[in-house]
């Protein structure tokens, strides 16, 4: 277990880090806006919408999970802690993977009504559904287990590379390029964090698992 110390220090740390962040976030959008021009930019802010809704998948487990995982971390039942895990990793699993084959099916009939370049980039965020799954559960179990100055180091170093990534490839090939920066950013946070949150998969799909995780959020987000 952390020291109370070791927690403030790394929670302090990762505050910083998330100003920081933010701060190269903007930084990286004025520079998206100045290599794509406003048509592209336009294309460009629809895909940001499309791959926003699609991290949605877990529809509140994960949410639930951050309270939940905790909770059971403090009474010493590691037992249901890892059903938890289980259940909220193999649930967003499957409806990530279930909105990507919709994605992947629905290609012919976009190709009908955007260019090939935006219809390949409907095509990408709807293959980084699942990986985005595992970014955030892999986010979430950090936290559950107060791995902050991990988050942090991740969050820094992510935005460092997407702010270069962005200048280089969004300004020699435009939204191709963009399309490349964001995978990239994807692959690098899962090879990151993954190695670290001490979880061997094992994916759980199940009524009675999910059924609490969900109904929770769902019941909250109603308040």
């Amino acid at each position: 277990m952390l020291s109370e110390e070791r927690i403030i220090k790394d929670v302090s740390t990762y505050g910083l880090s998330t100003f920081f962040a933010l701060a190269l976030g903007v930084l990286t959008g004025i520079v998206t806006r100045k290599v794509l021009g406003p048509t592209l930019m336009g294309y460009w802010v629809g895909l940001s919408i499309l791959k926003m809704y699609l991290s949605h998948a877990n529809l509140g487990t994960l949410q639930a999970g951050e309270r939940d995982i905790p909770y059971n971390y403090g009474k010493g039942d590691l037992k249901k802690a890892k059903e938890i895990k289980d259940h909220i990793l193999g649930f967003g699993l499957l409806v990530s993977a279930f909105l990507t084959l919709i994605v992947v099916v629905a290609t012919p009939v976009l190709r009908r009504y955007y260019p090939l370049y935006i219809t390949i980039g409907i095509v990408v965020m709807g293959l980084l559904s699942v990986p985005q799954h595992l970014s955030a559960f892999s986010t979430t179990l950090l936290r559950a287990r107060k791995q902050f100055g991990v988050l942090s180091k991740v969050m820094f170093f992510q935005a460092i590379l997407t702010l270069i990534l962005t200048l280089v490839l969004g300004y020699y090939y435009k939204i191709a390029g963009l399309y490349v920066v964001v995978v990239s950013s994807m692959v690098f946070y899962l090879i990151y964090t993954f190695p670290k949150i001490n979880y061997r998969l094992s994916p759980k799909i199940s009524r009675q698992g999910i059924r609490p995780l969900s109904t929770v959020e769902i019941g909250r987000a109603h308040v």
